[in-house]
């Protein structure tokens, strides 16, 4: 969006909440104008109910403001991409963070009216995720396997869509980083930065506690911590919390670190194949080596760019770490991540946004 304002458009913000700042640590200035999106519209389970009432809202502000076009981002679900693009006033930009179709259905038998909620959920997900596809005007999706997923899936033109991963600005580049905890105590250091749970493919503490057993030190920046995770670790010197901070702050606190480190729990297969996670770049822009499970996208990235370890299972980690040869990693790292910006991609969004709005004239 910096970028987009730079070039010379007005931005127009639609958000869950409408103080963008105190979300993401920044970013107010960029808007011409904030709206928020009233929780009341937005709760899942009454969402549809009121289509009427979202549709009348993002209207309104897009006759209010002379709206050209609608960069819709599915960060959470497809409620709002749907909404916009089933009003077919302007052309909406659908933004494929994430997937939601590929992401598991985890089922409670012993609840039946928890399983009957949890299957509604997932067939009405899929509607929103089908119809946000069916009526938008263009794509961007995150990696070239997310992009095959909906090819195969829905049908869509690629000629109407752009990858864009979650690539950091140039300026969050760190030039000088510190000194290595490494340098200091001869052992190794591995940063997990990131979401954790208790569920699902963020259930990550069985290796953590793998890791460490190995007497390799594992420093966690999360900004959430489950108790069930502090119980598990307590006293473990080789597992250490950190806190957790703004992101140039917490890219140059990386740099302390010998390598980032991405696992995850298998749970859903599908949807770890088809991203590239926003730490992933975090680590690179660090100078950070990276350590990763071999999901399709993750695997292509590492290998192809040879920036980091692929691994089977903790044990394959820890003798692929003694083997390699770390100086050449970390260089590559250095080499390329200045390639890896969200300025080196903005070209071709906007070529985008330009390709949707001439279509749409014609």
């Amino acid at each position: 969006m910096k970028i987009l304002k730079t070039r010379g458009f007005n931005i127009y913000l639609l958000i869950h909440n409408a103080d963008y700042e105190a979300t993401w640590g920044l970013g107010n200035n960029i808007f011409n104008k904030i709206y928020p999106f009233p929780s009341n519209l937005y709760n899942p389970t009454t969402q549809y109910l009121n289509l009427n009432k979202s549709k009348s809202l993002i209207n309104e502000i897009i006759l209010n403001n002379k709206i050209d076009l609608i960069y819709s981002v599915n960060i959470y679900n497809d409620f709002l991409s749907f909404v916009a693009s089933s009003l077919r006033s302007v052309p909406v930009i659908y933004v494929v963070v994430d997937m939601h179709s590929l992401m598991s259905n985890h089922l409670t038998i012993k609840n039946p009216l928890k399983s009957a909620r949890s299957v509604f959920g997932r067939v009405y997900a899929n509607f929103l995720e089908k119809q946000s596809y069916r009526l938008s005007a263009g794509y961007v999706f995150s990696t070239q396997n997310m992009e095959q997923a909906a090819v195969l899936k829905y049908r869509i033109d690629t000629l109407n869509s752009v990858i864009l991963s979650n690539y950091l600005p140039r300026a969050s580049i760190v030039a000088q980083g510190q000194k290595k905890l490494s340098e200091l105590d001869n052992e190794l250091h591995i940063v997990h930065e990131g979401s954790i749970a208790m569920t699902g493919h963020n259930f990550i503490l069985p290796a953590i506690l793998s890791i460490a057993k190995r007497n390799v030190h594992v420093h966690l920046y999360c900004n959430e911590i489950p108790d069930y995770y502090v119980k598990a670790i307590a006293d473990n010197p080789y597992i250490q919390w950190q806190k957790y901070m703004k992101l140039d702050d917490l890219v140059y606190e990386l740099t302390k670190y010998d390598y980032g480190l991405m696992v995850y729990n298998e749970t859903e297969r599908k949807h770890l194949d088809s991203v590239l996670p926003n730490k992933l770049f975090d680590y690179l822009a660090a100078g950070l080596p990276v350590l990763s499970p071999p999901f399709k996208s993750l695997k292509y990235f590492i290998e192809n760019n040879q920036v980091g370890i692929v691994f089977e299972n903790i044990e394959d980690l820890l003798k692929s770490i003694n083997s390699v040869d770390y100086a050449k990693l970390a260089t590559n790292v250095m080499n390329l991540r200045q390639n890896l910006t969200i300025e080196g991609s903005a070209d071709n969004v906007i070529g985008l946004f330009e390709k949707v709005w001439a279509a749409r004239k014609n």
